[in-house]
């Protein structure tokens, strides 16, 4: 019977006086104790330092040490599942290992992922069946991860489609919230938003009231309607703006629910919030509006002075001066005259300083969109004292002179059969409302007509494109330029205006999480 083989054997050696030697022994011997306690068997010197240096390597050999900060290489597999996580998250799991490794010297490895939404839940092992459960984002009061709601809630806010949402989620593949998942997250949601836009237009209407002139008189205010499709709409949004703040004052919106015809909606909507306004004895001097012949009877039976948009009247005015400067050379002098040729955008900038200048007075506004023939006629004597026409002893027409009584009876005949000169009332005080259709573009970020919203996801997104509005209109620039243009000696001042603030995004959130803490 042979003799048992002796395993091979090898000698390292290292610099250092005997009480290095001494120190290091200790310190491996006690390595090899702690290590074969939780192995449960006895461990060598070969082991030990095999041991540590594979540790070493693990923790250091794929990554480059910048600072404090380390950034690890891409492995392989590039398409590796992506998930979100938070800080909080990120510190437990640091807990969790340092905790490990205290017990056991076996390093954790995943075992499994399972995605939860935007979510991702990992069970830990090592090879010594020591198991842990880890999941990247806490918990919510109402037992829901914080993770998937906060998402939810950034989505909500931004106004992003869902299917735009869905299709970003599935190109980068870090996981996705499904439509019943959501619908669930915003059981609560709604009435957040809501509680935050009453807050905002209820302080609106408080600044408009305060900037009023004379509050007794009442306030300013332009309204437009808006229908959620391009043809036979289901829903329609109207909304009333202060004159003054340029803050919404009050939004309504009108479905098929409360009139199936789309087109009585405007009026509907603006009826609602007249009546809003009488209960809560909110005086309106002025309504501007875009011209709606039933709204113009609302607001005279209710004695509100009614005002039409000028820019709406004087775009017809334009259109029909189109027709009588040019055409087929069998109707010259007839529908339309060589000598207007060139009248069209003049006749149209008078008329704008016409409804401006009139003070109110309907009879002077006529007066003065008639006196444009006498004035293409070189007749100045009804022209306006400070006119350069009576100030300038050497003004010259700088349009083609009018001398053909053709000419002179088309233009006459287009002023006043126009709506700017037959209505000359609804407009003479030269208001317009292009705040209400800047307001309509922000709320095509929120509202685009080509979706089919649900009538509770419409009024949603039509309360946040209202918080948007009233939390950004009118911001501050940082400075002003002025592009030079040599077809446009008119060009205006350009604003390099503030950033967009979004106040509002941590307003609905904080409500939300007192809404789930109460529960």
């Amino acid at each position: 019977m042979s003799a048992k083989a002796k395993p091979a054997r090898f000698t390292l050696e290292f610099p250092g006086d005997p009480v290095a030697k001494e120190a290091l022994k200790q310190k491996l011997n006690a390595y090899k104790e702690e290590m074969s306690a939780k192995v449960h068997k006895p461990v060598n010197h070969y082991e030990a330092l095999d041991s540590l240096l594979d540790f070493w390597f693990e923790q250091n050999s794929t990554q480059h040490q910048t600072g404090y900060v380390s950034y690890h290489e891409v492995a392989s597999d590039v398409n590796e599942e992506l998930f979100v996580t938070t800080n909080s998250s990120a510190v437990r799991l640091s807990q969790i290992c340092t905790a490990h490794s205290r017990h056991c010297t076996a390093p954790l490895n995943e075992k499994k992922l399972v995605k939860k939404g935007h979510v991702a839940v990992i069970t830990l092992q090592c090879s010594n069946k020591h198991a842990y459960n880890w999941s990247s984002s806490p918990y919510l009061q109402n037992k829901k991860f914080l993770v998937n709601t906060k998402i939810v809630h950034g989505l909500t806010v931004s106004g992003l489609l869902p299917v735009q949402y869905q299709r970003f989620c599935l190109g980068a593949n870090f996981g996705y919230i499904g439509l019943k998942n959501r619908k669930n997250l915003l059981t609560n949601y709604s009435a957040c938003v809501d509680h935050v836009y009453e807050i905002s237009v209820d302080c609106a209407l408080m600044e408009e009231s305060a900037a009023t002139t004379n509050p007794e008189v009442g306030i300013t205010v332009m309204s437009d309607a808006r229908h959620s499709w391009r043809k036979n709409a289901k829903d329609t949004s109207v909304v009333v703006i202060g004159d003054k703040s340029h803050k919404v004052l009050r939004h309504q919106v009108v479905t098929k629910n409360d009139d199936p015809v789309t087109q009585r909606h405007e009026k509907l909507g603006t009826v609602k919030i007249l009546n809003e306004f009488e209960e809560k004895s909110i005086t309106i001097d002025i309504w501007i509006h875009d011209r709606n012949v039933s709204i113009n009877k609302e607001l005279s039976a209710r004695d509100i002075m009614n005002q039409n948009d000028l820019w709406h009247g004087i775009k017809g005015l334009k259109k029909a001066l189109q027709k009588i400067a040019a055409g087929p050379k069998k109707h010259h002098g007839k529908t339309w005259h060589n000598e207007l040729f060139d009248k069209v955008t003049s006749v149209a900038n008078h008329a704008h300083y016409a409804a401006r200048n009139s003070n109110g007075d309907p009879a002077l506004l006529q007066q003065m969109l008639l006196n444009t023939v006498q004035h293409y006629k070189s007749n100045h004597d009804q022209c306006q004292t400070i006119s350069r026409c009576k100030t300038d002893p050497n003004f010259e027409l700088s349009k083609k002179l009018i001398t053909d009584s053709s000419a002179e009876s088309l233009l006459s005949k287009t002023i006043q059969s126009s709506t700017l000169y037959k209505s000359a009332k609804d407009f003479s005080y030269g208001k317009d409302s292009h705040y209400v259709e800047s307001y309509n573009n922000v709320l095509n970020i929120f509202t685009d007509k080509r979706i089919a919203f649900s009538s509770e996801e419409y009024e949603l997104r039509v309360r946040l494109a209202t918080l948007h509005w009233n939390e950004n209109v009118d911001r501050g620039f940082t400075s002003e330029w002025q592009a030079p243009s040599a077809a446009n000696r008119r060009s205006k001042i350009k604003k390099i205006y503030k950033k967009l603030s979004y106040d509002y995004h941590n307003e609905i959130w904080e409500c939300f999480l007192m809404t789930i803490n109460r529960a």
